[in-house]
């Protein structure tokens, strides 16, 4: 019960002009309120517990997949012929392209529920992350990647630099056949910063942008 009026039922009982109706409705507002909430955590573990078990148990038969696929290449690659060897390439970069959909599946199961400590986080550092674990695509593209002077904030230092490592990857991966051009800039609005990524890329049409947060679109 002390839980109840800490998350609502307190509200009602300042008042002078308190009765038993409104006492009753504040309890039962309250009560739910801690239902819902319960309800909400256990859904959340649930989800993550779930992708957890999923992407564990695909991972394995994935893993043996590739291995075996590394082993045609080891040992039999010179009687494949150029086109048994496409083939290889096709299942090894698909299962690739899997291993990274199921780990995309597992981070998105604990999205909003980090346990990073908050603080002041650099994000000339989370930039200069970014772009040295994508340091080899940089150099395939030619990217010229601009930023300097980019403010501290406070925040989660490992979800800032992962949202910023893809931001700027998909400004790389979906380029147009134009030399990548990438910025990354800051300014004050009002005592907050306003960050933002800009590319000269293709671009997502109008009609496409509400789906941008979809999982996995």
């Amino acid at each position: 019960m002390a839980e109840y009026f800490r998350r609502g039922a307190q509200e009602y009982l300042v008042k002078s002009d308190i009765d038993r109706v409104s006492l009753e409705t504040a309890i039962d507002s309250a009560i739910e309120k801690v239902r819902d909430e319960r309800l909400r955590r256990e859904k959340e573990q649930e989800l993550e517990s779930f992708a957890s078990i999923v992407a564990h148990d695909l991972q394995a038969p994935l893993c043996a997949i590739k291995g075996n696929l590394d082993l045609i290449q080891d040992f039999f690659s010179e009687g494949l012929g150029e086109e048994g060897q496409k083939f290889v390439d096709a299942a090894v970069r698909m299962s690739t392209r899997m291993s990274e959909m199921i780990e995309g599946l597992l981070v998105y199961s604990r999205v909003g529920r980090s346990e990073s400590p908050m603080g002041p986080v650099s994000l000339d550092q989370c930039v200069a992350g970014a772009l040295a674990s994508l340091e080899p695509l940089i150099k395939e593209t030619g990217a010229e990647i601009r930023y300097s002077n980019l403010p501290a904030v406070w925040g989660d230092g490992m979800a800032l630099g992962q949202l910023m490592q893809n931001l700027v990857g998909n400004a790389l991966k979906y380029r147009s056949e134009q030399r990548p051009v990438i910025e990354v800039g800051a300014e004050l609005e009002s005592a907050v910063w306003r960050c933002w990524v800009r590319d000269n890329g293709i671009g997502i049409a109008q009609k496409f942008q509400k789906d941008i947060f979809s999982p996995f679109t």
